[in-house]
């Protein structure tokens, strides 16, 4: 059997819809990858937030020495 026109038509039709799935799993993969970053970075600065927070804490625990009896 010899592939006519309409074969031809179903082929290119399945090529753009694999395209197209491509095109889906890389946006959705960038979005992933971008979202990760994004929240790396905001867990790096609440991690730094609360550690400066802690050595101020501390610093002025040391400052105000307990009453010795």
């Amino acid at each position: 059997m010899v592939p006519g026109p309409q074969s031809e038509r179903r082929s290119g039709a399945m090529v753009s819809a694999q395209r197209l799935a491509d095109l889906g799993y890389k946006a959705f993969s960038g979005s992933m990858m971008a979202l990760t970053v994004f929240a790396s970075a905001l867990c790096t600065v609440r991690v730094y937030h609360m550690l400066r927070h802690r050595k101020a804490r501390q610093e002025a625990g040391d400052s105000l020495e307990p009453a010795q009896d």
